[in-house]
């Protein structure tokens, strides 16, 4: 007896799933739970086509907003897999958690030392402002101010990054479900499939990168609570649904461990910003620099008397920053090949490949359009729409970019202060796995999004205007 193939969908209406006949495919069948009429996607061949559609192409045509969803959501053709977290990621959590812990013991131990230097010299050494000679007292009065002045701006200067706000920082266009409703029903399904928390807010941006990060900064990492996940609308326009899906599954899978993803958020917040306070300004030095632009004395002066105090403060912070880099790197390395493990079970081992290169392709192209934009002030002045000229970049690739790209996914390209893996490694890995997939679409990402064009305008408009206005 012939066994009937079946196919699964996912109703649209009531999110419930069940099997039809695969012969129905391209026909109207009714769901079970609440009798909303479905179309049957057509079988997928479980591989999609290596390049991805124009990002600016319709939705298929025929097709309501209900139907796509039917079909994206039908496309998800087995359970989730549980992915195990290695003894090693713990064991780099632990290590990391251990010296997180040391370096900000460091810091404040610090700070104490010097304030307690400070307090000592003034209430142990204040016969040097009594000394009867009148020269002298002069030279007395400078050896006992003068390391005063610098233990005051020493701890200012360890101080202030701690209280100082960052200088400004680019943030995406919030997209509202209308806006995409599509992306948002695939990132809420993504969630619930790997059992991890659903963002509370989307963004798009015109980096060739995804994140997802807290909202709001400590209380919700130690609560656990809203984050935003930010994706690059170049991945929208240049990858296909089933890339797009693994590498959003690949940033939720870092949020799917409680105590680890604190351990991780706790440990780079640290690190970077030690960074921050070892190579960047803050919002303090501009406001001092914009003083002083202003002929501010009172700003020349303090500058003058806290400046060296500040440089040697910012070798301090370095140096901390160094060893923090030596153990975290390897910490975000091991997170990354974790993380890749819900990508690789989303879209499977061979897609996770061709993902990878296909990221190194929008980079280059990236880098192709901004030293175009470099050359020509017309063109970066006429600027409109970034994601869209990256993706059409990256089909248009010379041979000697390809061969770069070839040359750069063969290669081991990764040493000990790399935050992310080398894709030979992380290739090698996945295709180890052997994975299937649980989502088989042929559908270009682009899909996700109502109008992708006009968004990727939106965020070209916001990012001139941080760039060219001052982050307003």
């Amino acid at each position: 007896m012939t066994q009937v193939q079946r196919q699964r969908i996912v109703c649209s209406k009531c999110t419930k799933p069940f099997r039809v006949k695969a012969e129905l495919a391209g026909r109207r069948v009714k769901c079970p739970m609440c009798d909303t009429r479905l179309l049957v996607p057509k079988e997928a061949t479980g591989e999609e086509c290596p390049q991805a559609a124009n990002a600016s192409e319709a939705p298929p045509s025929g097709k309501s907003d209900k139907e796509l969803l039917a079909e994206i959501l039908g496309a998800f053709r087995r359970p989730f897999e549980g992915v195990r977290v290695s003894f090693t990621y713990r064991l780099m959590l632990l290590l990391v958690a251990g010296l997180a812990l040391l370096i900000l013991g460091i810091y404040l131990a610090t700070i104490a030392a010097v304030g307690y230097f400070g307090y000592y010299h003034a209430t142990h050494h204040y016969g040097l402002l009594f000394i009867p000679f009148r020269y002298i007292r002069l030279g007395g009065i400078f050896l006992y101010g003068a390391p005063l002045i610098a233990a005051f701006g020493v701890i200012v200067a360890l101080v202030k990054p701690m209280l100082a706000r960052p200088a400004s920082s680019s943030s995406g266009v919030k997209l509202k479900p209308q806006d995409a409703p599509m992306l948002f029903a695939l990132v809420d399904h993504l969630a619930r499939c790997i059992d991890a928390p659903l963002p509370t807010r989307i963004e798009v941006d015109c980096n060739v990168n995804a994140s997802a990060s807290y909202a709001t900064g400590w209380w919700n990492m130690v609560r656990g609570g809203d984050f935003t996940l930010k994706v690059g609308l170049p991945l929208i326009g240049g990858l296909t649904l089933r890339q797009l899906a693994g590498i959003v599954a690949h940033e939720l899978g870092h949020f799917r461990q409680g105590t680890g993803t604190r351990v991780r958020y706790f440990a780079l917040s640290i690190h970077w910003w030690l960074l921050m306070a070892g190579y960047h300004r803050d919002s303090w030095d501009e406001t001092l620099a914009e003083h002083r632009e202003d002929g501010n004395w009172f700003a020349e002066i303090f500058v003058i008397l806290t400046w060296p105090c500040i440089a040697l403060v910012r070798v301090f912070f370095r140096m901390l920053a160094f060893f923090s880099t030596l153990v975290i790197s390897g910490m975000a390395r091991q997170m990354e090949y974790d993380a890749d493990q819900y990508e690789i079970h989303v879209s499977g081992s061979k897609t996770f490949g061709r993902t990878c290169r296909k990221l190194h392709e929008l980079e280059l192209a990236l880098e192709l359009v901004a030293r175009q934009l470099r050359s020509s002030e017309h063109e970066f002045a006429a600027l409109r729409d970034l994601p869209v000229r990256i993706v059409n970049e990256a089909k248009d690739l010379p041979a000697h970019e390809i061969k770069r790209v070839h040359a750069y996914m063969a290669g081991d390209n990764h040493g000990w202060f790399d935050l992310h893996p080398s894709p030979k490694h992380r290739i090698a890995r996945a295709m180890a796995e052997e994975a299937p997939g649980i989502l088989r679409s042929t559908l270009p990402a682009s899909v996700l999004v109502k109008n992708f064009d006009k968004l990727s305008k939106r965020a070209t408009d916001k990012m001139m205007r941080e760039l060219l206005l001052g982050f307003v």
